[in-house]
Formats: structure tokens, sequence, C-alpha cells
């Protein structure tokens, strides 16, 4: 029992450092970032894989771990913009919050 236990956190491991390790390469290839701010995401990929094997549970837990070690580790941040744009919406939108749209 306590083997299988080992065995899951391992895994998880390695599925989010494919994670963290797909992120960076997706945010170096300039082609997989759309003009309008969208990108093709190759993070997800082990996320469904990790989904698959170890089942939905762990792969919700895997995805949420993930995510936090992005924010913790620095990568581009999800919830702010750097286009004027947004920022002058931001401004003017009665849901906003520090400058993150809500």
């Amino acid at each position: 029992m306590k083997n299988d236990q080992i065995k899951t956190i391992a895994f998880m491991a390695i599925y989010m450092a494919l994670y963290v390790a797909l992120k960076m390469v997706g945010n170096m290839i300039p082609f997989l970032q759309m003009p309008n701010g969208g990108s093709i995401e190759l993070e997800l990929i082990p996320l469904m894989i990790a989904s698959y094997h170890l089942g939905w549970k762990y792969g919700v837990l895997c995805g949420l771990a993930s995510f936090l070690l992005t924010i913790v580790l620095g990568f581009s941040n999800v919830f702010c913009s750097t286009n004027t744009d947004s920022i002058r919406l931001c401004a003017t939108n009665q849901y906003c919050w520090n400058g993150f749209a809500l």
C-alpha cells in the first residue's frame, strides 16, 4: 500500500516537471504565440496523460500543483497583461481589483 503511494507521488512529480519544462519551451517558441494574445499550450499534454494514468483526482491535484509551481517559479503572469487596451479597460471597469480584471 505504501509503495503504491510513493509511486503515485513520483509520477505526479514527473508530470509536474514535464509541465514546467513544456511551459518554458512553449514560451521560447515564437510561432506558438498568436498575434491577439493566445497561444498553443504544450504543457497541457502531461496533465492529460497524468489524468489518464493516475485517475481524475490525481490529475486535478497535479494540475493545481503545476499551476501553483509555475506561479512560484515566476513564469508569465496569467492574470495580468501588459497590453495598454486591457489596462485602459480595467481602469474603467468597476469589477477591477489591483490591475487584475475580474
